[in-house]
């Protein structure tokens, strides 16, 4: 009866000196984190028109265009940057009358964490974007 009684109570007795913050999955708040600075909303439902100013901006700050799923809104494009190659995956998807991009830069293996990397690519899509709009060349 006594080890039956350990062997329930010991969750609990751990459970309690566990960190609140933290998930099973890492901490979630760093997760939401990069979310928000990875990810950006347009007030546009055409995904083909969000996609094409994606390929473009990728190939104007230089990269090489890798694979492309256009019927799955994914994009990829490398640059070997110092040795080390820089990947950039980017996802397109709608969401009710809006079309959310999603980044994601790798160094090597390293996921990039730095939100003014993200921040310039998205500048430089917004400014694609609006002259694809305005049929500005």
């Amino acid at each position: 009866m006594k080890k039956i009684f350990i062997l329930f109570a010991m969750p609990l007795l751990l459970a309690g000196c566990a960190d609140p913050n933290a998930s099973a999955f890492g901490p979630a708040k760093s997760a939401v984190q990069t979310r928000s600075y990875q990810s950006r909303a347009f007030d546009t439902a055409d995904t083909k028109m969000v996609l094409n100013s994606v390929i473009a901006t990728l190939q104007d700050m230089g990269l090489t265009l890798g694979r492309t799923e256009a019927a799955l809104g994914i994009a990829t494009a490398s640059k070997l940057n110092g040795g080390k190659n820089l990947i950039l995956t980017v996802s397109v998807r709608e969401a009710a009358k809006q079309t959310i991009v999603r980044l994601n830069v790798r160094v090597g293996d390293a996921e990039v964490t730095n939100a003014a990397t993200y921040q310039d690519f998205f500048n430089r899509l917004g400014q694609s974007m609006f002259l694809d709009a305005h049929e500005i060349i």
